[in-house]
């Protein structure tokens, strides 16, 4: 779980990084897009405990606590619906493209070729 837990911050880093604030049509898009990579980012590592606290649980055959299961799918929850909400404001945003978006590349004069 630490695994998927760095992996999860590492791509709510490059969410969070990898955009420029120039290709939002509106400063509330380019918000809610920080935020839900924020959450992304911090959603995973917030996790990594409760998931070892349920698995130390279960392997000593101590009683379920549905405080500590409700956090974890709480978080898990959380954690689903942010990139679901990246995956549609990406969609959302063909809607505007830039002008330089059409032109056509000669790749030849780019890609070497024999």
């Amino acid at each position: 779980m630490v695994v998927f837990a760095i992996f999860g911050a590492i791509s709510g880093v490059v969410l969070y990084t990898g955009v420029k604030p120039s290709s939002f049509p509106t400063k509330a898009e380019l918000n809610a897009w920080r935020y839900t990579s924020l959450a992304v980012m911090i959603i995973p590592i917030l996790s990594a405990p409760f998931d070892i606290m349920i698995e130390r649980r279960d392997r000593r055959g101590i009683p379920k606590s549905f405080l500590l299961d409700f956090t974890f799918g709480t978080l898990f929850f959380l954690h689903l619906t942010s990139k679901l909400f990246l995956v549609v404001q990406a969609f959302a945003l063909l809607r505007m493209q830039p002008s330089t978006a059409y032109l056509v590349i000669d790749w030849p004069l780019y890609v070497p070729h024999y």
